[in-house]
């Protein structure tokens, strides 16, 4: 799914069939529920959760200062479960 990223809309499209249109609402960042959509919207419960600098958005390097600081994402997930257990690192 990364293709839009860099431009490449076209392996998507092939894989998925969508058209023009559907490729758009899908990507739409104006549609809180598209694909975009809940990208950002996690982004912003990231940030609020692990205090980011940025009010809707941790950047990666932040996220690593604060997990190699003090284990700050892995001892405070967002929810503990079997997939994000708490620990001092990842495994």
């Amino acid at each position: 799914m990364s293709a839009p990223w860099y431009g490449n809309f076209v392996p998507v499209k092939e894989a998925t069939n969508m058209t023009d249109g559907e490729l758009g609402l899908f990507y739409s960042e104006a549609i809180s529920n598209s694909f975009m959509g809940e990208l950002n919207n996690q982004d912003e419960i990231n940030a609020k959760h692990f205090n980011c600098y940025k009010p809707k958005n941790c950047t990666g390097s932040e996220l690593a200062y604060k997990q190699w600081g003090n284990s700050a994402i892995t001892l405070n997930p967002i929810s503990t479960n079997n997939y994000m257990p708490l620990s001092y690192s990842m495994y």
